[in-house]
């Protein structure tokens, strides 16, 4: 295993050292997780080769520039209602993406144009789709850094997915079904935008038709827990590294630690990483405000300044609204949790042996909760239950019941000195440095 990276969230103090190569990272900036995870790779690269983002949103861009990194935004700029179309398209809440001719043709140019000007020697991508094109374009080889699920490996096993977190006999049969019916069509089907495929053409590449096959990499390194926990063989090319989340290189603020320190209630961390909405998340603090907990909630990217005071006076002094914190510093001070069910804050809450009830937004997000639920570490509910009784009843459960506080910290044990960043790192390095692949 990788030794340990130094502390975690430190700014990278040494330069690359001299015949270094340049490492492009390209995560979609407007993606929380998907931000923090590329600057916890560049951290573990640091002072082995240069690390460069780009990006197209301005939305999360700051973190990187703040972890010391440089960054190229580069155009087309997609607005906040373009992420937002792409977030509902990810949900399956709308059937476009936004990815006509023109913006894949023109991020394309832009993303070809950079791997030459900096002479990259790899691409590590996120959900970057446009990259899958632009790497093969330029021949700079690409590693793909993706969550187990439904990715190659996951639908060749896959006997479920969890399609709405009920626990009835129908609902069972129903994610059965869906699990055949996943595991048999989406390998065959070809789901992406046509423009990919024309833009493809117009570099003389042809990409392949399934889209499972077309998403991956020359390798791809799966960040999840998956591997750890369970015995999850993968194809070549593929490599368990392990949880990879954010570590903000920020204090916990006074004020968050003395709400923590002094509460006389159990304390519940809220989080909702960056696919929620501010609906939703108003519903969560309303129905945690009414019950006997504290909630640390740092959901204020979803709040303008007048909602959030309003919100703060409406919802009493048990109910602490909060900008982004550092997630594994405060977790470890909380009772339980509500989550989205993203990778990045699930996988925060096991390192940190906290229980926690999951709302999964999309198919990978359940199948996160269902993961963790499975294990005796989490309980799912569905969005619409938030604010009735059962979902109350389910946050009671976690906070209350010592048997899912038992069950996290056994998970949290399991993955201890399981550095998913360093691990990743490795294998970009021995790649740009040798061109070993898994």
């Amino acid at each position: 295993m990788s030794p340990r990276r130094s502390r975690a969230g430190a700014v990278p103090s040494a330069p690359p050292a001299t015949g270094t190569r340049t490492v492009v990272l390209a995560p979609e900036t407007f993606n929380l997780a998907e931000t923090t995870r590329a600057i916890e790779v560049a951290r573990a690269l640091a002072g082995r080769h240069r690390c460069v983002f780009s990006g197209y949103s301005e939305r999360y861009a700051s973190l990187v520039r703040d972890a010391g990194f440089e960054i190229r935004m580069l155009e087309p700029v997609l607005t906040d209602a373009q992420a937002e179309q792409l977030l509902r398209f990810d949900q399956g809440r709308a059937l476009r993406s936004g990815f006509d001719v023109p913006t894949v043709r023109a991020r394309v140019s832009a993303e070809t144009a950079l791997l030459r000007e900096v002479d990259a020697a790899v691409v590590v991508n996120g959900w970057t789709m446009t990259q899958l094109v632009s790497a093969r374009v330029v021949g700079v080889p690409l590693v793909q850094l993706v969550p187990y699920a439904f990715s190659r490996p996951h639908l060749e096993t896959l006997r479920r997915v969890p399609v709405n977190g009920g626990s009835s006999a129908l609902a069972r049969g129903v994610d059965t079904l869906a699990g055949t019916l996943l595991r048999h069509g989406l390998p065959r089907l070809t789901v992406r935008p046509r423009a990919f495929d024309v833009v493809a053409r117009e570099h003389g590449l042809r990409l392949p038709r399934p889209t499972v096959l077309a998403m991956e990499a020359d390798v791809t390194l799966v960040a999840s827990m998956a591997g750890f926990l369970d015995d999850v063989p993968l194809p070549p090319g593929f490599a368990h590294v392990g949880p990879v989340f954010a570590r903000l290189d920020v204090p916990v603020p006074d004020d968050v630690r003395r709400a923590v320190t002094s509460s006389d209630r159990p304390v519940v961390y809220v989080g909702l990483g960056s696919s929620a909405s501010a609906r939703l998340a108003e519903r969560v603090l309303r129905a945690l405000a009414a019950m006997p907990v504290t909630a640390v909630a740092p959901v204020t990217q979803y709040l303008d300044a007048p909602a959030r005071e309003r919100l703060q006076a409406e919802l009493g002094p048990h109910v602490l609204l909060t900008d982004l914190l550092p997630t594994p510093e405060v977790l470890p001070l909380v009772d339980a949790a509500v989550l989205h069910g993203g990778e990045g804050t699930v996988q925060a809450a096991v390192t940190s042996g906290v229980p926690f009830v999951g709302m999964g937004l999309q198919l990978e997000q359940r199948w996160n909760v269902d993961e963790c639920e499975r294990h005796g570490a989490a309980l799912a509910a569905r969005p619409a239950e938030v604010g009735s009784r059962r979902f109350a009843a389910k946050v009671a459960a976690v906070v209350r019941d010592p048997r899912f506080r038992t069950a996290a910290r056994g998970l949290q044990q399991r993955l201890a000195g399981v550095d998913g960043a360093a691990r990743a790192a490795e294998h970009v390095h021995r790649l740009v440095t040798t061109g070993e692949r898994p």
